[in-house]
């Protein structure tokens, strides 16, 4: 074949077999980068996204539960709407991550349980915000009856207490008749008497004092207590001296008798009527129960979300391990691709100027150029090679 289509047959043949060698390397090189551009595309568009919202899914979550406790706490209207600013921000941002994970098409019940669970723990927010309001319109209302309580408790208080030193005076004023040796013994049969009936009313005064002091001392230690069975227990105490001002009531005189029955009546108001003191704590405590109940749910919810997120950059980081190594094992398998085409082309290039240019061509025209130089140079009996191949040079 080399013999029939000339030199510069051969040498184009020649050239073209090395451009083949310069395209099969361009194409492997190619392939490989095609290869390892799908592959870093599937890492840095689709995977490594997915894992990076995961972990801020998570931490978003913990900025949510460590936000709740100031939720939980507010007294004023202003101090639970920022709260709630603070929360929602977190949620509308938990929200565009978890938009941003279904966008990338990741499938897994790990995502599933991370729906779910993040859509319990948003209702649990919003319902603990709805509890705090309700909490805080208690609270305000249990406020305005604690401040009508103390007006109530100045007021009779101050009236006992004056009552009291308006009879300590009287029974001070009547001992000093008494023990007056010129006074006649009708004045002071009569302030004997009279002494009776102050002391036995100072007395009832103190009593009436002291019942009233503990039942007002009751109702505000209930709108305080911290579970239900403390205020059951005050119910109790606060009955117990009900029952004795009661008593009180009818063995004094009239006009005292008249003003603790009033005063009994007001407390009955405070302690039984539609708002009473009791109930509105009741609330509150269940209110605030409830709301604790939720951020517990929530630190639950938290952990399951955590593992959630945890299985989806696992899952992540292994499909990234798999892709790298791939990625690893195309360059390795295109290295030695490479290698072999450069060596071929190497051989095949020293090939040709060995064999064909060198012993073929060069030869041919070394042994022509040796006979004419000596021809020329008068050497007429010099040998001239025998014609080989039907080449140019032939």
């Amino acid at each position: 074949m080399f013999k029939t289509i000339g030199v510069r047959g051969n040498l184009l043949l020649s050239f073209i077999g090395i451009s083949g060698f310069a395209v099969l390397t361009t194409g492997a090189a190619i392939y490989s980068f095609l290869v390892f551009q799908t592959l870093l595309d599937r890492i840095t568009e689709q995977r490594m996204p997915i894992s990076l919202a995961a972990q801020e899914l998570s931490y978003r979550v913990e900025r949510s539960l460590a936000r709740t406790p100031a939720l939980l706490s507010a007294t004023l209207p202003d101090e639970r709407s920022q709260s709630w600013e603070r929360i929602s921000f977190e949620i509308e941002t938990i929200d565009e991550l978890l938009l941003l994970l279904n966008s990338q098409g990741f499938v897994s019940d790990a995502l599933d349980l991370l729906q779910n669970s993040l859509g319990l723990f948003r209702t649990n927010l919003f319902t603990l915000y709805t509890l705090v309001g309700e909490r805080i319109e208690l609270g305000e209302r249990k406020q305005l009856i604690l401040g009508q309580l103390r007006k109530s408790q100045d007021e009779i208080i101050g009236i006992l207490n004056s009552w009291i030193t308006s009879t300590t005076n009287n029974v001070q004023r009547l001992h000093s008749t008494v023990e007056d040796d010129n006074i006649s013994f009708e004045d002071r049969s009569l302030a004997e008497k009279g002494l009776i009936n102050a002391l036995t009313l100072s007395t009832s005064l103190q009593k009436t004092l002291q019942s009233i002091t503990e039942i007002y001392g009751f109702l505000f230690a209930i709108s305080a207590a911290e579970t239900q069975e403390d205020i059951d227990l005050f119910e109790l105490r606060m009955q117990w001296s009900l029952d004795l001002l009661t008593t009180l009531s009818a063995a004094v005189e009239q006009q005292l008798s008249v003003l603790i029955l009033a005063e009994i009546e007001r407390f009955e108001l405070f302690a039984l009527g539609e708002t009473n003191i009791p109930s509105l704590r009741s609330q509150e405590i269940t209110l605030i129960s409830s709301g604790e109940s939720l951020k517990q749910q929530n630190i639950s919810l938290s952990d399951e979300l955590t593992k959630a997120v945890e299985v989806i950059v696992t899952d992540s980081k292994r499909e990234i391990s798999q892709a790298t190594f791939q990625a690893s094992d195309v360059r390795k398998k295109t290295s030695i691709i490479l290698i072999f085409i450069a060596s071929m082309s190497l051989a095949s290039s020293i090939m040709i100027v060995w064999l064909y240019v060198g012993r073929n061509l060069i030869t041919r025209l070394t042994a022509l150029s040796s006979s004419m130089l000596a021809i020329a140079d008068g050497n007429l009996r010099a040998p001239v090679p025998e014609p080989s191949g039907s080449d140019e040079i032939g």
